[in-house]
C-alpha cells in the first residue's frame, strides 16, 4: 500500500551550508543538478555533499530543491517493506486483510488478546509489522529524516545502490556482505570520483541519515531509548545530556549485555564499532571492551599494561582501536576507511581465528606462510580452510586478505647500519602500512634515515610497507626435471621445510645458502 505523504517541495527555510552558501548560491553557480547530482559548477577537489552539511547534519542534496530534495519529497510517500514477513510467516496484506492492526500501529479488532503483542512476531531482523507495514503504522515512522539513498549515486564502476543491495554485496551495518568477493577489496575502493562509497550513500548499506533504534533494548535498568530521549539523559554526539545526574555514574554503567544507551539509540549518537577492524595483532573490538583495555574518553583502561605502550601503537592500516571502537572512545559521526576488512566471524576447520594466526605468526601481512607456519608438517594454510572454503589468507587482513599482488623482500638489501628486511620485521621495527612498529625508537630517527643507496625498509620489505605492483600472482608449475647438487628436488625441499615461497631459507634447512646447491 501506498501512503499521501508527497507534498511540494520547499527549500528548508534559512538554510546555510557548512560555508555559508545557501540554497540559491547553489543555482546561480550550477553546483548541483535537480537529480541530487554534482552539477558543472562543483569541483570534485570539494569532496561530496555530505562533507558540506549544516551543523544538524543536513546537506544541500536535502535541503534545496534544485539540489534533489524535490525527489526526496516525492519519496516520503510510504511503502510496504519487499519481501517482509513476521515471525508468524504472515506477510502485510495479511495483516490488512485479518485486521490484525491499525494504521497508528494499534492491535486491529481482529487481533487476540492471548497472541501478545505485535512485537511479538517481528522478523528475525527484529522488524515488526508496525516498522515494515504502512497500514500498521510504518508510515508514522517515515520521518523527515528518513533513510533516502543518495539520488544519481553510483560507484566507479557504475553500479547503484539497487546493485549493492540485491547482490548482497553489503550489510546494514556498512560491512561487506555475503555477496561481496574478498578479491574486490574494501567498499571504500570503488567510491564515486569525489570519494563517495556505498555505505555513505545507501541506506542498505549503512547510511547515517537511517537509524533505527535497537529493538527490544533497555538498560540494565529497565530504561528504554524512549526514556533517554524524553529525560534528556543523553546527546545526539554520546554524551550525557542535560538531565543525567552525575551521582549515577556514567551512561556506559548501565549497559546491557554490554550495550548502552549510545549504542542502541539513535538519540544518544547509536555507536557502531567500525565493520571488519582490528589491531595489528588481529583483535577486535570486543576484546578490548571485554579486557577493559580503554575507556569511553579515549585513554588506555584498567587492563591495559605499561608494557603495551600506547593504544596508537597498535593501529592497522592507520587506525586504531580510538577510532574504530565505540568502547574506545570513537566518535559515531566520523567515517574510517578501511582497505581491507577483516571477516570477524571466520575461523578455520580447527576453530582457530584471525588473531591466532596473526600473534602465533602462522601468517603473513603478504600472503605467505609465517615464520612459525612448518609446511612440512601442516601442508598448507588452505588445508585449514573452513566448510565454505575460505581459509586465513582469504578472511583476515593481517594474513593478507586483499592483496592482489605477490609481494617478496629484497633479498640482497640492507638498510645504513647493515640490518635486512627480517631483522625489520622480526623487532617489530615496522608495519605492514609503512609506519614505525612497536619496536622502533624514536631515538633512531625515521625508518627513512637509514636507507641504503635511497632505498628504505618501506620500500625493501613486505612487512613494511612494500607494494610491488609489477609481481602479480600466478598459478606456479615447478620445474618436473630439476634435482639440486645433491639430486633433491622441489617435492622435497617442500616436504622437510627448506625454503619459503619468498625464496628465504625454510625451518629445516641448515646448511648454508641454497644457493651452494645449485
Amino acid at each position: 500500500s501506498v501512503g499521501t505523504s508527497q507534498s511540494t517541495c520547499k527549500d528548508l527555510p534559512h538554510y546555510a551550508d557548512l560555508g555559508g552558501d545557501d540554497c540559491n548560491m547553489y543555482v546561480v553557480w550550477q553546483w548541483c543538478t535537480a537529480d541530487g547530482g554534482y552539477g558543472a559548477g562543483w569541483r570534485p577537489a570539494w569532496g561530496p555533499f555530505v562533507t558540506w552539511a549544516d551543523e544538524n547534519g543536513v546537506d544541500p542534496s536535502e535541503a534545496c530543491c534544485a539540489c534533489g530534495r524535490a525527489h526526496i519529497v516525492e519519496q516520503r510517500a510510504c511503502v510496504d517493506e519487499p519481501g517482509w514477513h513476521g515471525a508468524n510467516g504472515n506477510d502485510c496484506a495479511q495483516y490488512y486483510e485479518n485486521d490484525w492492526c491499525t494504521p497508528d500501529g494499534s492491535l486491529g479488532v481482529g487481533w487476540q488478546g492471548e497472541w501478545g503483542k505485535l512485537a511479538d512476531f517481528a522478523s528475525a531482523s527484529g522488524v515488526d509489522a508496525t516498522m515494515a507495514c504502512c497500514g500498521c503504522g510504518r508510515v508514522n515512522i517515515l520521518r523527515e529524516d528518513v533513510c533516502i539513498d543518495m539520488l544519481a549515486w553510483h560507484d566507479s564502476v557504475g553500479h547503484d545502490c539497487a546493485n549493492y543491495t540485491t547482490n548482497n554485496w553489503c550489510t546494514l551495518e556498512g560491512g561487506p556482505g555475503v555477496g561481496w568477493r574478498p578479491a574486490w577489496g574494501s567498499i571504500s575502493r570503488v567510491a564515486d570520483a569525489v570519494g563517495v562509497d556505498a555505505t555513505m550513500a545507501c541506506c542498505g548499506c549503512g547510511r547515517r541519515d537511517f537509524c533505527m533504534d535497537e529493538p527490544g533494548w533497555a538498560d540494565a535498568a529497565g530504561h528504554e531509548c524512549s526514556i533517554y530521549v524524553e529525560y534528556e539523559w543523553c546527546t545526539s554526539d554520546g554524551g550525557s545530556g542535560p538531565g543525567w545526574k552525575d551521582q549515577w555514574g556514567s551512561i556506559e554503567d548501565y549497559a546491557n549485555d554490554g550495550v548502552d544507551a549510545t549504542e542502541a539509540c539513535c538519540a544518544c549518537g547509536q555507536c557502531k564499532d567500525v565493520a571488519g577492524w582490528t589491531d595489528r595483532r588481529g583483535l577486535q573490538c570486543d576484546v578490548y571492551r571485554e579486557l577493559g583495555w580503554c575507556t569511553r574518553d579515549g585513554e588506555t583502561g584498567e587492563g591495559w599494561q605499561v608494557e603495551y605502550g600506547a593504544i596508537a601503537d597498535w593501529s592497522f592500516q592507520g587506525v586504531a582501536a580510538t577510532e574504530a571502537c565505540c568502547a574506545c572512545g570513537r566518535n559515531p559521526s566520523d567515517r574510517v576507511y578501511l582497505d581491507c576488512e577483516t571477516d570477524l566471524t571466520w575461523a578455520d576447520a580447527s576453530g582457530n581465528r584471525c588473531y591466532q594466526y596473526i600473534t602465533s605468526g602462522w601468517c603473513s601481512p603478504w600472503g605467505w606462510p609465517g615464520e612459525s607456519w612448518n609446511e612440512y608438517l601442516y601442508g598448507p594454510m588452505s588445508r585449514y580452510a573452513n566448510s565454505a572454503g575460505v581459509d586465513a589468507t582469504q578472511a583476515c587482513c593481517g594474513c593478507g586478505k586483499g592483496r592482489p599482488n605477490a609481494c617478496m623482500d629484497d633479498m640482497d638489501w640492507a638498510d645504513s647500519e647493515g640490518n635486512s628486511c627480517a631483522t625489520y620485521t622480526g623487532n617489530s621495527w615496522c608495519s605492514p602500512d609503512g609506519s614505525p612498529g612497536v619496536g622502533w625508537k624514536d631515538s633512531w630517527g625515521t625508518i627513512a634515515s637509514r636507507a641504503s643507496n635511497g632505498i628504505a625498509a618501506t620500500e625493501a620489505c613486505c612487512g613494511c610497507g612494500k607494494v610491488d605492483i609489477t609481481v602479480v600472482r600466478r598459478s606456479c608449475a615447478d620445474r618436473p626435471d630439476w634435482r639440486d647438487s645433491d639430486n633433491f628436488g622441489c617435492s622435497d625441499y617442500a616436504r622437510a621445510a627448506w625454503c619459503t615461497p619468498t625464496g628465504g631459507l625454510g625451518a629445516g634447512w641448515e646448511w648454508g645458502p641454497l644457493e651452494n646447491y645449485s
